[in-house]
C-alpha cells in the first residue's frame, strides 16, 4: 500500500490531514473489531476515538519495518482489554442491525440466523480465542500476521484456530445442519 506509507510518513512528521487519510484507510475494519468484542456502539465509539488518539500520540514510535495493521491491530486490542477491564463486562444483546453488515470470509451464503448463531457461539469463546477468529476469518489476515499480534508460534496459531472452529461448529451444529 504505498499511500498507506505516504501517509504515514507524513503524519509522523505531524501531519493532521496526513494522518486523517489513515483514519480514513481502517476506521470501517478497526470499528468493527470494536464492535464485535463491546457489542456496543456508545462505548464503540468511544473506545474508538481512544484508539486513534493512541496512535496519534504514539505514530513516531511506529516501526516503519513492520506491517501498519499489525501495530494497530495490538493499540485495537490493548484498548478493548483495558476498556474492559475497567468496567466489567455487561452482558449486552447483539445489535441486530449490524448482523447484516458482518462478512465471513469464504462463507457468502451464511444467512442472518447463521450469523447470530456464529456471534453467540464466538460470545461464549474467552476474549483471546474470539480474537483469533475474527483476525482470521473476519479480518482475513495471514497465520504469520496473527502470530506477529499474538505473540504466539504460527504452529499455535494453527493449532488454536483448528480447536476453536470445532467448538464452534459444535456449538452451532444444533443451529446449522451444514456442519
Amino acid at each position: 500500500m504505498d499511500d498507506e506509507k505516504y501517509y504515514l510518513t507524513l503524519a509522523k512528521q505531524g501531519d493532521y490531514q496526513a494522518f486523517e487519510r489513515i483514519v480514513k484507510i481502517y476506521r470501517d475494519r478497526i470499528y468493527g473489531i470494536v464492535f464485535l468484542n463491546l457489542r456496543n456502539r456508545e462505548d464503540t465509539e468511544d473506545v474508538f476515538q481512544d484508539i486513534f488518539y493512541k496512535v496519534f500520540m504514539n505514530l513516531k514510535s511506529y516501526d516503519s519495518e513492520r506491517k501498519f495493521f499489525t501495530w494497530l491491530y495490538t493499540i485495537t486490542l490493548n484498548t478493548v482489554y483495558t476498556f474492559i477491564r475497567k468496567r466489567k463486562r455487561r452482558s449486552v444483546e447483539i445489535a441486530v442491525e449490524f448482523i447484516d453488515d458482518i462478512q465471513v470470509e469464504g462463507r457468502e451464503d451464511f444467512t442472518r440466523e447463521d450469523k447470530m448463531a456464529l456471534l453467540q457461539a464466538m460470545e461464549s469463546l474467552p476474549d483471546d480465542e474470539r480474537q483469533l477468529i475474527i483476525l482470521r476469518y473476519m479480518e482475513a489476515a495471514g497465520i504469520d500476521e496473527i502470530a506477529e499480534i499474538t505473540g504466539l508460534s504460527e504452529s499455535n496459531v494453527k493449532v488454536k484456530l483448528h480447536r476453536i472452529r470445532k467448538r464452534i461448529f459444535e456449538m452451532m451444529e444444533g443451529h446449522d445442519e451444514k456442519g
